[in-house]
């Protein structure tokens, strides 16, 4: 399998391949340190390959002994084995960095996101614009019926549906938008092998219309924690969410729900129960009522992104256009993003035919 540098490293250093107790891998905080570090010092992640004497510095910097961080390095052998051993299940892996990496986890979670997302399916459809649907395991037959009229809809208006496959609500709003021919993200947290081969899931890979992702390894199991913090990952990949079911007892639900509210992952649609404290809690943390199958007020679900962190290329795939429509776009309103328009020094370093070829970008196509 043919993996990018950084998606190497990165999974080097979150995952023990190394086959050592006493080396654990990075944990998350390590990890998104690790990156601000290098952020600071004007280094990619791929410096750690070529440059082992930098480990010093960032033992002495952030706490990370270099020990540690050489033998989580070295364990190249070892990784190789897994990605040929996931190849064969059709498994790719995306790190943060990749084109392909959804733009939204970039901008929510900016470094702090996912460092690696395991897949299957066609990772180029991971950033067109969804909605994500939630709901609780023990799920009522009319918030069932809500969510097929629901997931229909949004098939009908072209938007993805994003979830997370288990019994209840998610898996109806899967089942129901396959069923109408659409596409589906389902964010797992665990099993990512065994899902990508169930007959009923291949059915819809091989047409190209279903994903598979899990920011865990695509062997691990089931545990509470990982079922949890998969939560944070459906309601961020999605542009909007719809719950058409939630109540304090529905555990993992309620929680997403109300991490959501409060860190502002995206715009949370409810359906209002018969509850009334559940529905004002949540409506009092920011959640919109939702009472008819109707998602016209919602079509609209791009929220305006924070294009300092986004590349051209970003904001062509988080927005559906061509890069000379985005130039375009930023030029006419005075606006910028990462690499656009370029810095005076890049100007000034560059030669006067690179100069026409970028102003000649905002006539192009590409």
């Amino acid at each position: 399998m043919k993996i990018s540098e950084e998606a190497k490293i990165s999974l080097m250093l979150r995952f023990n391949f190394s086959n050592s107790e006493e080396h654990r891998p990075l944990t998350p905080g390590e990890f998104s340190k690790l990156l601000s570090f290098l952020q600071s010092a004007n280094k990619e992640l791929t410096f750690l390959n070529s440059h082992s004497e930098f480990l010093n510095k960032i033992e002495n910097k952030i706490g990370l002994k270099l020990a540690r961080l050489s033998s989580l390095l070295n364990s190249g052998y070892s990784l190789s084995l897994n990605l040929d051993k996931w190849e064969k299940c059709g498994i790719w892996v995306l790190c943060h960095l990749d084109d392909e990496y959804p733009v939204n986890l970039k901008l929510k979670f900016k470094q702090n996101n996912a460092p690696i997302l395991f897949g299957v399916g066609n990772k180029q459809n991971l950033n067109k614009p969804s909605i994500g649907i939630v709901g609780p395991r023990n799920s009522s037959s009319s918030a069932e019926e809500f969510t097929k009229k629901i997931s229909k809809r949004c098939v009908e208006n072209l938007l993805t549906v994003v979830s997370g496959g288990a019994k209840g609500i998610d898996i109806c709003a899967q089942e129901s938008a396959l069923e109408h021919g659409g596409l589906v993200i389902c964010v797992l947290s665990n099993d990512l092998e065994k899902e990508c081969l169930k007959e009923e899931n291949m059915k819809y890979l091989l047409e190209q219309r279903l994903i598979l992702i899990s920011t865990e390894l695509p062997d691990a199991s089931w545990s509470v924690g990982r079922a949890m913090g998969r939560n944070k990952y459906i309601h961020s990949m999605a542009d909007a969410v719809i719950v058409p079911e939630c109540s304090k007892a529905s555990g993992g639900t309620w929680a997403g729900v109300i991490e959501n509210l409060k860190k502002n992952y995206s715009k949370l649609y409810f359906r209002p129960s018969s509850n009334d404290e559940v529905n004002n809690t949540i409506f009092a943390e920011g959640g919109i009522h939702i009472k008819e199958i109707d998602i016209e007020e919602i079509k609209d679900i791009k929220n305006n992104p924070n294009y300092s962190l986004l590349t051209v290329k970003d904001i062509a795939s988080f927005q559906g256009k061509s890069i000379k429509a985005v130039k375009t776009f930023l030029t006419k309103n005075n606006m910028s993003c990462k690499d656009y328009p370029p810095t005076k020094k890049e100007k000034n370093s560059s030669s006067d035919d690179i100069q026409i070829e970028k102003q000649g970008d905002l006539f192009r196509d590409d």
